[in-house]
């Protein structure tokens, strides 16, 4: 049995005929009475026992009224309040409460009309990872109450949400706005997102991005990316996909059932292809004379050189072949649910990092643990704070058309952070440190920052490369050690937009 209610959300797991090991579940009856609890948020540990009185007060009403309590109103708010006074009060010793949390009980009073996405998405993964367990007889099934919220989704600070900013509108959006209000959804539609890869977790996305309305408004886009194509094995995990998609790219298909229209009109006519023929063939490594892998090898070859990454030789690529294990469609459904309850917070611009959640589950377990992210340390050189999330702009490109030098850069930070570079590296490769020989410091300094980093990396700077990535250490005007943020060393220039939510960690002044 479960119930998705919003942010809010409880399944309880029945007694079953599967014999697990050393395993035993007690009945409906018997657990509302002595619940076993499955904790997710170790912060908040009596909330399970509060939202255990809030749903049974949340049942009692829909009975009692044949609907459930309206979106934000106070009257049926403070009545779902006093049903759970009521069941507080003949709870048995085992989930006997001091006091009751009014405040929860009506939050899931003003969002029990509501309906998530991403909420159900993540609990109907979790549920159906559960259906696969009783199914199998494998791994281990929740024992046996777990209750989950994402309250802190909700409008930060003391905005309030009134009963005319959550009606309905007729639309597959009313659920979403009874919970957010109006508001929200319009910003929802006006956002503009790009997403690279169509795959797994791709499709779970867009499928959520299509049920919470982003980008489907004025001004508001989606564009997808990815350069696969379809294969058998991805059918069982990606629901967008057929078998009669096998061998097409994942990014037309993926907006299919978005936008079939506008894509039949890109299409060519069949007329244009005449002659033309794809027959489907069973992927085989081990068949040499297939030249499956040949092909395999040569395309990762041609990926890695266009994108500078490690190349793979046949050996190692027909391992990697062999060893692609298959997702499940349950884990990808509750992964997506989770990262779509941060967009949420996204969307709506959280500043209280306590607002944010991390995420960490293990269906078979079972296990769930849901906490707060730490703020990254602070550092300081003079009156300069700084974490991991800033850095040093640095423009290679000098205003007489070439590039900075060894010494020129140097200078720059000596006259413009009063900071004395005493080591300075890229990757693995030292391009500079006091103690070198005075020869080789000689021959350095004149030298463009590109050239020392291709002469000691031994490797030629593809024409991608469009930044380099400088570690530096310093000291200050009194000699003494700092430590300061990295460079971004920019080779050419190129339009640079940073991510709106991390604007505000840049330093100022730096540059």
């Amino acid at each position: 049995m479960q119930n998705s209610l919003s942010l809010l959300w409880f399944l309880w797991l029945p007694s079953s005929d599967v014999v697990f090991p050393v395993l035993h579940q007690k009945s409906l009856l018997n657990s509302l009475a002595e619940p076993d609890f499955v904790i997710t948020d170790f912060a908040m540990s009596s909330r399970s026992a509060q939202l255990h009185i809030g749903f049974q007060a949340l049942h009692q009403f829909c009975a009692q009224h044949g609907r459930s309590p309206q979106p934000h109103s106070e009257k049926d708010a403070a009545e779902l309040v006093t049903l759970a006074e009521a069941v507080k009060a003949q709870a048995p010793p085992a989930v006997q409460q001091d006091n009751l949390d009014e405040d929860l009980i009506r939050k899931l009073a003003y969002m029990a009309a509501g309906d998530l996405a991403p909420m159900n998405a993540f609990t109907g993964g979790l549920t159906a990872q559960e259906v696969m367990k009783a199914c199998s007889g494998k791994f281990m099934p929740v024992m046996q109450w777990l209750y989950f919220d994402a309250l802190e989704c909700l409008p930060e600070g003391q905005e309030a949400l009134s009963e005319d900013k959550c009606l309905p509108c007729q639309n597959r959006y009313d659920g979403q706005v009874a919970v957010f209000g109006s508001s929200l959804q319009e910003k929802l539609g006006k956002q503009r997102y790009f997403l690279v890869g169509a795959g797994a977790i791709g499709c779970e996305l867009l499928k959520n991005f299509a049920m919470i309305g982003l980008g489907c408004g004025d001004g508001g886009s989606i564009t997808v990316t990815d350069m696969d194509i379809i294969e058998k094995s991805n059918l069982n995990r990606q629901f967008l996909f057929r078998p009669w998609d096998v061998t097409v790219p994942y990014a037309i298909l993926a907006f299919l059932p978005l936008a079939k229209h506008e894509l039949k009109a890109m299409l060519p006519t069949p007329e244009s292809l005449s002659g033309f023929k794809m027959y489907p063939i069973n992927f085989e490594k081990d068949d040499d004379t297939s030249f499956h892998m040949d092909f395999i090898v040569a395309a990762s070859y041609f990926w890695a050189e266009n994108y500078n990454i490690p190349l793979a030789d046949r050996h190692k690529s027909k391992l990697i072949a062999g060893k692609i294990i298959p997702a499940i469609a349950t884990t990808t459904a509750a992964v997506v649910g989770l990262v779509c309850l941060e967009l949420y917070k996204v969307v709506q611009g959280h500043q209280q990092l306590e607002s944010y959640k991390n995420s960490f589950i293990n269906l078979a377990l079972p296990f769930f643990c849901f906490s707060g992210p730490l703020a990254p340390p602070r550092h300081q050189f003079y009156n300069q704070e700084w974490t991991l999330w800033d850095r040093f702009e640095a423009q290679g490109l000098q205003p007489n058309g070439k590039e900075m030098t060894l010494k020129q850069f140097l200078d720059h930070f000596k006259s413009e952070h009063k900071l004395e570079i005493t080591m300075l590296s890229q990757g693995v490769s030292m391009l500079y440190s006091f103690f070198m020989p005075p020869s080789k410091l000689k021959e350095r300094m004149n030298q463009s920052m590109t050239e020392i980093v291709s002469r000691i990396s031994k490797q030629k700077l593809g024409h991608h490369v469009q930044a380099l990535v400088l570690e530096l250490r310093c000291n200050d005007e009194d000699g003494e050690d700092v430590e300061v943020p990295y460079v971004r060393y920019t080779i050419h220039q190129f339009l640079y937009v940073p991510l709106p939510c991390f604007q505000s960690a840049q330093l100022s002044g730096i540059s």
